[in-house]
Protein backbone atom coordinates (compact mmCIF):
# COMPACT_ATOMS: atom_id res chain seq x y z
CA UNK A 1 0.00 0.00 0.00
CA UNK A 2 3.07 2.69 1.00
CA UNK A 3 3.71 2.14 -3.22
CA UNK A 4 -0.03 3.73 -3.97
CA UNK A 5 0.35 6.10 -1.82
CA UNK A 6 3.29 7.66 -3.07
CA UNK A 7 1.84 7.13 -6.48
CA UNK A 8 -1.29 8.89 -4.97
CA UNK A 9 1.23 12.01 -3.54
CA UNK A 10 2.68 12.15 -7.21
CA UNK A 11 -0.46 12.33 -9.31
CA UNK A 12 -2.02 14.99 -6.75
CA UNK A 13 1.52 16.86 -7.08
CA UNK A 14 0.50 16.43 -10.93
CA UNK A 15 -2.72 17.53 -10.52
CA UNK A 16 -1.98 20.80 -8.17
CA UNK A 17 0.53 22.10 -11.22
CA UNK A 18 -2.34 21.34 -13.70
CA UNK A 19 -5.31 23.62 -14.60
CA UNK A 20 -7.64 21.75 -12.96
CA UNK A 21 -5.57 22.46 -9.05
CA UNK A 22 -8.85 22.87 -7.83
CA UNK A 23 -9.87 18.42 -7.80
CA UNK A 24 -6.45 17.44 -7.60
CA UNK A 25 -7.20 15.08 -4.96
CA UNK A 26 -10.15 13.85 -7.24
CA UNK A 27 -7.73 13.21 -10.09
CA UNK A 28 -5.76 11.31 -8.00
CA UNK A 29 -7.96 9.09 -7.02
CA UNK A 30 -8.93 8.95 -10.96
CA UNK A 31 -5.41 8.42 -12.05
CA UNK A 32 -4.49 5.67 -9.56
CA UNK A 33 -7.76 3.83 -10.16
CA UNK A 34 -6.99 3.70 -13.41
CA UNK A 35 -3.27 2.52 -13.39
CA UNK A 36 -4.66 -0.55 -11.26
CA UNK A 37 -7.40 -0.75 -13.57
CA UNK A 38 -4.94 -1.20 -16.90
CA UNK A 39 -2.72 -3.64 -14.27
CA UNK A 40 -5.57 -6.16 -13.42
CA UNK A 41 -6.67 -5.64 -17.11
CA UNK A 42 -2.91 -6.69 -18.59
CA UNK A 43 -2.54 -9.44 -15.84
CA UNK A 44 -6.23 -10.83 -16.79
CA UNK A 45 -4.81 -10.48 -20.34
CA UNK A 46 -2.17 -12.59 -19.85
CA UNK A 47 -3.18 -15.43 -18.33
CA UNK A 48 -6.21 -15.83 -20.65
CA UNK A 49 -2.99 -16.34 -23.48
CA UNK A 50 -1.92 -18.91 -21.13
CA UNK A 51 -5.06 -20.28 -21.13
CA UNK A 52 -5.53 -20.52 -17.49
CA UNK A 53 -8.83 -17.88 -16.85
CA UNK A 54 -11.10 -16.12 -19.71
CA UNK A 55 -11.10 -12.74 -20.14
CA UNK A 56 -13.60 -11.39 -17.98
CA UNK A 57 -13.62 -8.01 -19.75
CA UNK A 58 -15.65 -5.67 -21.95
CA UNK A 59 -18.78 -8.43 -22.25
CA UNK A 60 -21.21 -5.73 -22.12
CA UNK A 61 -21.34 -3.04 -23.70
CA UNK A 62 -20.40 -0.78 -20.74
CA UNK A 63 -18.79 -2.61 -18.40
CA UNK A 64 -15.08 -0.85 -18.61
CA UNK A 65 -17.30 2.24 -17.49
CA UNK A 66 -18.64 0.27 -14.54
CA UNK A 67 -14.91 -1.34 -13.83
CA UNK A 68 -13.41 1.99 -13.70
CA UNK A 69 -15.65 3.24 -11.66
CA UNK A 70 -15.71 0.66 -9.32
CA UNK A 71 -11.83 1.36 -9.19
CA UNK A 72 -12.71 4.82 -8.17
CA UNK A 73 -15.08 4.28 -5.46
CA UNK A 74 -12.57 1.61 -3.78
CA UNK A 75 -9.46 4.15 -3.76
CA UNK A 76 -12.15 6.37 -1.79
CA UNK A 77 -13.31 4.31 0.57
CA UNK A 78 -9.28 3.52 0.92
CA UNK A 79 -8.08 6.93 0.94
CA UNK A 80 -11.26 9.51 2.64
CA UNK A 81 -12.27 7.54 5.84
CA UNK A 82 -10.30 9.57 8.49
CA UNK A 83 -8.50 11.69 6.12
CA UNK A 84 -6.50 8.90 5.35
CA UNK A 85 -5.16 10.95 1.98
CA UNK A 86 -4.53 14.22 3.99
CA UNK A 87 -2.00 11.88 5.88
CA UNK A 88 -0.49 10.60 3.05
CA UNK A 89 0.15 14.03 1.79
CA UNK A 90 1.47 15.85 4.88
CA UNK A 91 3.49 12.40 5.41
CA UNK A 92 5.23 13.02 1.16
CA UNK A 93 5.19 16.99 2.01
CA UNK A 94 7.18 16.45 4.46
CA UNK A 95 9.98 14.68 2.66
CA UNK A 96 12.45 17.09 1.28
CA UNK A 97 15.09 14.26 0.83
CA UNK A 98 16.47 14.88 -2.79
CA UNK A 99 17.50 11.41 -3.69
CA UNK A 100 14.26 9.81 -2.28
CA UNK A 101 12.64 12.03 -4.81
CA UNK A 102 14.70 11.13 -7.76
CA UNK A 103 14.43 7.13 -6.48
CA UNK A 104 10.66 7.82 -6.06
CA UNK A 105 10.28 9.61 -9.62
CA UNK A 106 12.08 6.59 -11.52
CA UNK A 107 10.03 4.02 -9.97
CA UNK A 108 7.14 6.24 -11.13
CA UNK A 109 7.90 6.64 -14.73
CA UNK A 110 9.08 2.55 -14.72
CA UNK A 111 5.69 1.81 -13.20
CA UNK A 112 4.07 3.72 -15.45
CA UNK A 113 5.66 2.99 -18.68
CA UNK A 114 5.95 -1.09 -17.54
CA UNK A 115 1.81 -0.46 -16.79
CA UNK A 116 1.68 1.23 -20.30
CA UNK A 117 4.09 -1.05 -22.34
CA UNK A 118 2.01 -4.25 -20.34
CA UNK A 119 -1.24 -3.12 -21.55
CA UNK A 120 -0.20 -2.30 -25.67
CA UNK A 121 0.89 -6.30 -25.19
CA UNK A 122 -1.98 -7.78 -23.96
CA UNK A 123 -4.40 -5.45 -26.15
CA UNK A 124 -2.30 -6.96 -29.47
CA UNK A 125 -3.62 -10.36 -28.45
CA UNK A 126 -6.63 -10.51 -27.15
CA UNK A 127 -10.08 -9.74 -29.44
Amino acid sequence: MKFFDFIFYKLYRVGLRSSISEIAVFVAFAFSSLLLFINILSINGFLHKKGILPFFMFEEKYSAYVTITLFIVIFLFIYIPKGKYKKVIKKYDDIRDWEGTWKGRILLILYILATAVAFVYVASFVK
